[in-house]
């Protein structure tokens, strides 16, 4: 059916640029822009002046009287148990807790909502209910025709979008990112950019959005089949919360006046909840997110300091073996351990000896909060001099709060994602988000946060080894925190 329109906010379109195309060779380069085109509608200045005089004086005077006395009693009785009502079931998305709730299918009417501003999907466009558009404004030259997966997310305030597809060879399917779109013999208007594999709009206002994973075609094929997207968006200066199980959430958020631009990931863990806490030695260098899918977790960052062959500078003990002692420097050093995660805490300790009284610890660098005193600690008093700590980079701490929560936070530095920050305004942010006590671990190229299938990758932070600020940046490190 052709001309359908969805009504909202004003129509922006067209795109600045549109692929290149020819009977073999595709331009996947992303495309973004827009256009002023505003879609107006005329009022309705019809007047029912119809007025219904009928009067109704229905005077039935029936006077039988019914002497029938009715004496059963209801015993049945109603108890509150004061139960609360169970939460309904959260919306679909393969990233977080709603992994397991029923799919939409993905058409304009049943769209595929991203309710926590990130989204992961496994799809495929050959079994797709959907086949409105066969172009795009933003790409009026591109062959869209075969079938498309509709999804929608609400932006609360301004930011940035990014998405990300893979799909099998033969498969060619296209990110198109929309507001306010219309259709009208099957071409779309609305259009703020497309892509075939990553797509990056930057300065959207708040508002409603519309992701369609759409099939190209070359004009006799269709090349339909299934497909991986992950989409985000990071609004400016707003939290957003991703609950991933019980007792476990992801948070995010962009600062654009924290010591510059800076983008935090923090994943919360209630440390009663019974999840095993786990310090883990890569064995060499090895990636967090291939380390994550080795030994099951769901999430976890770089350890600490590293190095040549990823042989580890910090102390790691795991499940009551040592591993690596503290030897990063000549001073002691900050370090978490625990029996049970629930019985977490931080001491100082030496270069060189084991934390006898634990089953699990890692070391770090520098301290950054103690007892709720923000301060980059070389050792207990001193403040850290070194022009790296002094120096904006990416940044990777773990700290625990009064309550009984494990925070795990990367910030990202040395890309468009963000600047990073000194230690010392780290151990502020740390105290910020509810840290009693707190401590670096590695940083700068090493930062890296994964969870999984909350992207492609499982990678959420925007690892810096590639220059760019996407998440396929991270770099083979010796060591890790995991949660599962």
């Amino acid at each position: 059916m052709r001309g359908l329109v969805f009504t909202g906010l004003v129509v922006l379109g067209a795109c600045s640029k549109a692929d290149s195309q020819d009977s073999g060779a595709r331009d996947t380069s992303p495309d973004t822009g827009q256009d002023s085109a505003q879609e107006t509608g005329e009022a309705d200045t019809d007047t029912d002046t119809d007025t219904d005089s009928d009067t109704d004086t229905d005077t039935d005077t029936d006077t039988d009287s019914d002497t029938d006395t009715d004496t059963d009693t209801d015993t049945d009785s109603d108890t509150d148990t004061g139960e609360p009502e169970p939460e309904p079931d959260p919306a679909y998305n393969l990233c977080g807790e709603g992994r397991s709730s029923a799919r939409p299918s993905g058409t304009w009417s049943d769209p595929i909502e991203a309710e926590v501003l990130v989204l992961l999907d496994r799809a495929d466009t050959s079994s797709s209910a959907e086949d409105q558009i066969d172009s795009y404004d933003c790409a009026s030259g591109t062959n869209e025709s075969g079938p498309e997966v509709i999804y929608r997310f609400t932006a609360p305030a301004g930011g940035t979008f990014r998405a990300e597809l893979t799909d099998p060879q033969g498969v060619d399917i296209d990110i198109h990112l929309l507001k306010n779109p219309s259709i009208s013999n099957g071409v779309a208007t609305g259009c703020l950019g497309r892509a075939h594999e990553k797509l990056e709009v930057t300065g959207l206002s708040a508002g409603e959005y519309w992701v369609v994973a759409d099939t190209w075609s070359d004009g006799s094929t269709e090349y339909a089949g299934s497909y991986e997207l992950a989409f985000e968006f990071l609004p400016d200066d707003t939290w957003v919360e991703i609950p991933l199980d019980e007792g476990l959430t992801w948070e995010r958020k962009r600062y654009t006046n924290r010591s510059g631009d800076q983008t935090v990931n923090m994943v919360r863990l209630d440390l009663s909840e019974g999840y095993d806490l786990q310090p883990q030695s890569h064995g060499g260098c090895a990636t967090v997110a291939s380390t994550l899918r080795n030994i099951g977790a769901m999430v976890g960052i770089n350890g600490g300091f590293f190095g040549s062959g990823c042989s580890l500078l910090d102390l790691l003990k795991s499940d009551g073996s040592l591993v690596s002692t503290n030897g990063l420097h000549d001073y002691q050093q900050r370090t978490i351990g625990w029996n049970a995660p629930s019985s977490a805490s931080m001491t100082w300790l030496d270069r060189g000896v084991d934390w006898s009284g634990v089953s699990d610890a890692m070391g770090g660098y520098p301290s950054l909060v103690t007892s709720g005193t923000a301060l980059a600690e070389i050792y207990p008093g001193q403040q850290v001099w070194s022009s790296t700590d002094w120096s904006a980079h990416p940044r990777t701490a773990v700290g625990l709060t009064g309550s009984g929560e494990l925070l795990m936070v990367t910030l990202d530095g040395r890309t468009s994602a963000g600047d990073g920050m000194t230690t010392q305004a780290l151990a502020e942010l740390m105290r910020d988000l509810g840290a009693n006590d707190a401590v670096n671990f590695d940083g700068g190229g090493s930062t890296t946060m994964a969870i999984e299938d909350c992207w492609i990758n499982d990678v959420v932070s925007f690892p810096s080894d590639n220059g760019s600020a996407d998440h396929n940046g991270a770099r083979s490190v010796g060591s890790g925190l995991y949660i599962r």
